[in-house]
């Protein structure tokens, strides 16, 4: 009887010890599929409505050079009419507002843009500008700060990344032959100021010569 115990607590003490391997294993392994779930969750969105692709490269706006042709773009007007911004040689120096009606720094260069804008008219050159969002929430923005020059709206991305629109505010200069003369990206400064005055006096010059 003796004997037919000590085997019975054995075999228990084996069947316990393997209990504990079997666990042991299962902790192991369902650790590692757990690890390669979370591994491939980080690298992959787990449906396009989760997370939006990431943009290819070739769709991050450029940078516009001087001497470049500005692009043919399209706008929308306030009142959302689709049209085309075409900037040809002849058509006279052009000053192009870029801006957001969100952006704090926009807001703070409209002073200044008003002072280059009454110069420009005096130099027989167009003012536009440019909102980077919709007619629906750029309207009441022209309205409340009283934007004295005709404002449109992008119409979709790809008139941003025309524009070479990386940030804003952003102020174009275009001359006479349709090529961008000046970019200043961010706020106008008294040296930008300085020198968008110096090109419209030569613009000026220049249209009075021929």
């Amino acid at each position: 009887m003796k004997k037919k115990s000590k085997n019975k607590k054995k075999a228990e003490k084996l069947q316990g010890s393997s209990s504990k391997w079997r666990l042991l294993v299962f902790a192991v392994v369902a650790g590692a599929i757990s690890g390669y779930l979370l591994f491939k969750g980080s690298r992959e969105p787990e449906s396009q409505g989760d997370r939006a692709p990431s943009r290819p490269v070739s769709s991050r706006p450029k940078s516009l050079t001087e001497g470049a042709p500005l692009p043919e773009v399209a706008l929308l007007s306030l009142s959302g009419e689709p049209l085309k911004l075409r900037v040809g040689e002849g058509s006279g120096p052009i000053l192009l507002f870029i801006f957001s009606p969100t952006c704090s720094i926009c807001t703070q260069t409209i002073p200044i843009w008003k002072e280059l804008a009454v110069e420009a008219e005096s130099r027989s050159a167009d003012v536009i500008g440019i909102s980077v969002l919709d007619p629906g929430r750029t309207e009441p923005y022209v309205a409340q700060h009283q934007l004295p020059w005709p404002v449109y709206s992008a119409a979709n991305r790809e008139t941003v990344i025309a524009l070479g629109v990386q940030r804003v505010p952003m102020t174009l200069v275009v001359n006479s032959s349709g090529a961008v003369a000046m970019v200043v990206r961010g706020g106008v400064g008294q040296e930008h100021k300085d020198g968008i005055s110096t090109f419209l006096q030569g613009e000026a010059s220049i249209g009075s010569d021929q």
